[in-house]
């Protein structure tokens, strides 16, 4: 690209790139937390239960995992501005296009010749 022309180019993708990477390590230590200190307790308790505590211990952690994957998901929403695409902001005023009548135009502008 040319050199006139790169201040009109901003970089828009170091603006999203850190925080986005800065998001995605906080979530995986979330995940390597919640893990160590739910799931994987919760997975040893399940090899002594009974049928039914089974089935309670699976439904808890397969909340818990769906409300970490929300939380992902909109995180990544709101990093992204996906919002834009489908709520843009508000835009300015539309103008009325003045309509000018040709002929007339072409009258004002035309030298009076005289008859020939």
């Amino acid at each position: 690209m040319d050199k006139a022309y790169n201040h009109f180019v901003p970089h828009r993708r170091a603006f999203t790139f850190w925080p986005a990477l800065f998001f995605l390590v906080f979530f995986a230590l979330l995940i390597v937390f919640v893990s160590n200190y739910y799931l994987l307790p919760a997975l040893s308790a399940s090899q002594s239960a009974t049928q039914p505590a089974r089935a309670h211990l699976r439904a808890e952690a397969a909340l818990v995992l769906s409300i970490l994957l929300v939380i992902l998901f909109c995180g990544l929403v709101l990093m992204f501005k996906v919002h834009r695409f489908f709520l843009p902001g508000p835009k300015a005023p539309r103008t009325q296009t003045k309509y000018v009548d040709a002929w007339a135009e072409a009258g004002k502008r035309a030298k009076d010749v005289g008859p020939e």
